[in-house]
């Protein structure tokens, strides 16, 4: 009786297992992947600024400065390739999920905070896009002096 006992508990539990998986996949297999391309144009020269600052790159809602999917790089590193996707969320609450566009934002923070204003910051945004949940968008971005 035992063995019967432990045999359905072990086959149970692989078979919650794969269950759990099979969800986690289809999950990542509906949210969009962002490729996103940031480089420094000439006309921006990298002197402007008296630090290596870190330089942030994230997806938004239009009009909101609430990152939903974000990556931190520094000046010296543009030009910049990386990926956002949905587990790349700042906050648990405010995620790619529901959103049928948004727009790419790159700042430059001397502060070091997305959020914080300073003399040397600079911010670049771009047009509105539309996305769908099972989108693999490539993006770009050349900064220069506005």
């Amino acid at each position: 009786m035992n063995t019967r006992i432990g045999a359905w508990v072990l086959t149970t539990c692989f078979l919650t297992s794969l269950m759990v998986t099979n969800v986690s996949i289809a999950e990542e297999q509906s949210s969009p992947v962002f490729q996103i391309g940031v480089t420094i144009s000439n006309k921006l020269p990298t002197e402007r600024f008296s630090q290596n600052w870190p330089v942030h790159v994230y997806l938004t809602s239009p009009g909101s400065k609430i990152p939903l999917s974000s990556k931190t790089t520094r000046l010296d590193q543009l030009p910049f390739k990386t990926t956002l996707t949905e587990k790349d969320n700042v906050l648990p609450m405010f995620t790619l999920k529901g959103h049928k566009e948004l727009v790419l934002v790159v700042k430059i923070s001397s502060s070091g905070d997305p959020h914080k204003t300073g003399s040397e910051d600079y911010r670049q945004v771009s047009p509105a896009f539309e996305i769908s949940p099972n989108d693999k968008t490539s993006l770009s971005m050349t900064l220069s002096e506005q």
